[in-house]
């Protein structure tokens, strides 16, 4: 072997996959959130070697409020070039084995911190025959290796404060000062010609992770119908010939290397208790279910599912701890034996916030935060803040023998949990756009009747009302319809706590004689008090106190 430039000792250094300071966990302030910003400087490529060479990464400058967390600094070695060979031997072949590489080094800008070292190697091999007379580097005796490519790449964090403030925070940048030799090498005789082109660029990137004041009134929206880490199933119904068909699917999964276990949770509308039970969800797995068949006990309610590991010997979320895998989607199917009726409705999603596979449960407390990638602790993105109803029909009089119009209205409570009341604001418009308002209050989980949750949504009131349209709806001018908003008003629990603005879900069922359908609402922007689901008088938190708002 004859290696060309090797730094001496570099290698013994790999073993070091990532330096950092001396620990200092730090979370943000209420008030404020985590946020992060990266940047990214360059040198090369230009054939090693080189020495004392610099790049320039510019600095952590806070704006108002903002305070550094973490530096995570990384440094990337690539090379790129060809290896050509020719044996002249005419007396017998060769096995050429060969390697292009660099070997380099990045010195840390923190002081007392050993530099960052890259060996990016690339290697193989060539059978080359009794030289054919022709310097070619081809045919028998030769052989070109092209397009060839490696990376290698070295990672240090840094929580410090005095770190962060002394080095990486001001004006102006940090210097990044660094070192290349080649390190190529082959195993050729005297006999051989060989041509090794070596091209090395390294790249160094400082992402600085820092708390930020939250903006005033930010309406922040999300989209139900992307694959998330946790999905709520607005409705099952284990009842006497009632059917409830659930299907989860592992569909973003082109990527997917192990799959995730799933625990479903159902809730009893009486009392709010659940039941659960879990499985292992392979990549690109589906699996569909009658609810009866795993829990027959809870008659009715709602459900949700979250992606987790399997048990770990976590005591906060025994039966394994919740993970980030955005990847699930899913769907429930209703059939209605006696009223001979059905309808289907996605699961709504909610995306896990962190890298995948990360731990998701950030405060410890074994419930599910619907809290958003604002909060001090991050797990899910957040409840809808108003559920938009695009469409009412007029309704006939509930229970009535002749009504054939009886809509109903799926409520779910997302604050506070199994000890609280909800009340709700409902403002509707008629098809002549006047307001109209009402209020409703249900606990845990609720399906009445449209018109008990807003009464203004008959169709005698709304004939009555003197500035009905009389041209709407087109082709059907004999219903009135409108459209709903309903938005959570106030959530009382049976102790001391009181929750202002509280989270909920809502999904209208329309109903016409032995007909029915469904779909997901609309939403207007987003809040963060959203939880599934505390039992206790104090709702949501690790040591739940009352005044909190969540």
């Amino acid at each position: 072997m004859q290696p060309l430039r090797l730094l001496a000792g570099l290698v013994c250094l790999l073993t070091t996959a990532a330096l950092s300071s001396s620990a200092h966990a730090q979370t943000c302030e209420r008030g404020t959130f985590q946020t992060s910003v990266t940047f990214t400087g360059t040198f090369g490529p230009q054939p090693p070697p080189w020495s004392g060479q610099t790049i320039s990464v510019p600095k952590f400058t806070p704006g108002p409020g903002e305070t550094l967390l973490k530096a995570e600094i990384t440094a990337k070695g690539t090379i790129t070039g060809s290896v050509q060979a020719e044996n002249l031997s005419t007396s017998g072949g060769h096995l050429l084995q060969w390697s292009l590489g660099s070997a380099l080094q990045v010195i840390n800008p923190v002081p007392a911190q050993p530099p960052l070292v890259l060996v990016p190697t690339i290697t193989g091999q060539n059978s080359l025959a009794t030289y054919d007379g022709n310097i070619d580097f081809g045919g028998a005796s030769g052989a070109s290796n092209f397009g060839l490519s490696a990376d290698a790449s070295q990672s240090a964090t840094f929580t410090d404060p005095a770190v962060l403030t002394g080095v990486f925070t001001g004006p102006g940048n940090l210097t990044f000062v660094h070192n290349a030799n080649d390190g190529s090498t082959h195993n050729g005789g005297g006999n051989l010609v060989i041509v090794l082109l070596n091209q090395t660029r390294v790249d160094v990137t400082v992402k600085y992770t820092y708390c930020t004041p939250i903006p005033p009134d930010v309406c922040e929206e999300r989209n139900r119908r992307n694959c998330g880490s946790l999905l709520l199933y607005p409705e099952f119904d284990n009842r006497l010939a009632k059917l409830t068909l659930v299907t989860i699917t592992s569909a973003c999964c082109d990527d997917d290397p192990s799959g995730s276990w799933v625990e479903f949770r159902f809730i009893n509308k009486d009392n709010c208790l659940e039941a659960n039970f879990s499985r292992q969800m392979t990549p690109c797995d589906t699996f569909s279910f009658l609810t009866s068949s795993l829990n027959p006990n809870q008659a009715q309610g709602y459900m949700y599912a979250y992606a987790k590991t399997p048990p770990n010997g976590d005591p906060t979320n025994p039966s394994g701890t919740p993970q980030v895998y955005n990847r699930l989607i899913g769907q429930l199917l209703m059939i209605d034996g006696i009223e001979a009726l059905d309808y289907s409705l996605n699961a709504v999603s909610f995306r896990g916030i962190g890298e995948e596979f990360e731990p998701n449960d950030d405060d410890d407390d074994g419930i599910r935060d619907l809290n958003g990638p604002k909060s001090n602790t991050p797990e899910y993105e957040e409840a809808p803040d108003q559920i938009l109803i695009p469409r009412f029909l007029g309704q006939d009089q509930a229970y009535s023998a002749t009504a054939l119009y009886q809509s109903e209205l799926i409520l779910i409570a997302l604050s506070g949990g199994a000890q609280f009341t909800t009340t709700i604001d409902v403002l509707g418009y008629n098809d002549n756009e006047d307001p109209l308002s009402s209020q409703y209050s249900f606990q845990c989980w609720a399906k009445p009747k449209l018109t008990e949750v807003a009464p203004f949504t008959l169709e005698s009131y709304l004939d009555s009302l003197p500035t009905n349209s009389p041209n709407e709806i087109l082709g059907a001018s004999t219903r009135e319809s409108g459209w709903l908003r309903l938005d959570g008003l106030v959530a009382n629990s049976f102790g001391p706590e009181t929750i202002q603005d509280p989270a909920i879900y809502a999904v209208l069922i329309e109903r016409f004689g032995g007909y029915a359908a469904a779909d997901l609402p609309f939403e207007w922007c987003s809040q963060t008090n959203g939880d599934l689901l505390p039992v206790s008088n104090f709702g949501d938190g690790p040591k739940p106190v009352p005044g909190d708002n969540q």
